[in-house]
């Protein structure tokens, strides 16, 4: 269906497909937040929310080519290996360093362009994450103009929940080496979508080896999520 179709044929009725989009974005987005306020907060404080508003309102643009081609970036299976080996190894490099840097002392990457070096990767981020996203939404529906609607929702709601983590590490300067640790285990569960999507594009008898599910990841992000928290807890009430 071309995006005129889309909007010709739009209707109330569209609304619940839109929110269950929306829903559905967020969802697939979580552990995007993460990752966007992680590589956000390399900058200094004044730089970090222009950053994500740059960064997301390139997203918006992306997403939406990336929707209009969705039968040709559905084949991109290979964005989500780059793009979850750059997220494993700056995770592995800030990692590697902490024992040299006190965590609780910022350190922070100029402007310039540092500053639009970070946009750019935010983009790309978003383009590794959106393979999935555009997956789930053309299951969905074929309506060009309900999806793009969903998945704005889902990318405002985005970079509100990339603030929020920011101000969490902000506050509990601790938590930041967990954050990377999730950074890394996101970036693990990217390379193997997009290794499980080559091969399956391959038709290879692999591809449901090579196969991270739904409930596997999140078992085990909520383990680090609560080795975070027991670890904040007892720093705390020392």
């Amino acid at each position: 269906m071309t995006l005129i179709d889309s909007l010709h044929t739009l209707t109330w009725s569209a609304a619940p497909v839109i929110l269950t989009l929306a829903g559905l974005e967020i969802i697939l987005s979580a552990d995007n937040a993460v990752v966007l306020a992680v590589l956000a907060k390399q900058l200094k404080p004044e730089l970090q929310r222009r950053a994500l508003f740059y960064g997301i309102a390139g997203a918006f643009v992306l997403r939406f080519l990336a929707i209009l081609g969705a039968v040709w970036i559905i084949k991109l299976w290979y964005l989500q290996i780059i793009g979850g080996g750059y997220l494993i190894w700056l995770a592995v490099n800030h990692l590697t360093a902490a024992g040299h840097h006190d965590p609780t002392v910022p350190k922070f990457a100029g402007g310039g362009a540092g500053f639009w070096k970070t946009v750019v990767i935010i983009e790309l981020t978003d383009l590794a994450f959106a393979v999935d996203s555009v997956l789930a939404a053309v299951a969905v529906t074929d309506n060009i103009f309900v999806i793009y609607s969903g998945a704005i929702i889902g990318l405002v709601a985005m970079r509100f929940a990339a603030v929020a983590v920011m101000k969490l590490l902000e506050k509990f300067a601790q938590l930041k080496i967990y954050a990377y640790v999730l950074v890394a285990w996101i970036g693990l569960k990217l390379m193997f979508q997009g290794v499980h999507l080559g091969l399956a594009a391959r038709h290879h008898p692999w591809a449901e080896t090579v196969h991270l599910t739904i409930p596997e990841f999140w078992i085990l992000t909520a383990l680090i999520v609560v080795t975070a928290c027991v670890h904040w807890y007892r720093r705390t009430n020392r």
